[in-house]
């Protein structure tokens, strides 16, 4: 991951703290996928 992938993943983690309506074990999970989810684009070949 790029300094700009983990600086993504801060912002959406934040994001879910401000904005935590729902159940925190939801929040984090969603958070784990997006950081998956950006994992998963690294190892594309460019």
């Amino acid at each position: 991951m790029t300094n700009a992938d983990y600086e993504a993943a801060a912002i959406e983690l934040a994001a879910l703290k401000k904005n935590s309506e729902g159940s925190k074990t939801e929040n984090f999970q969603v958070s784990l996928d997006y950081i998956d989810d950006t994992s998963d684009k690294q190892d594309l070949p460019s």
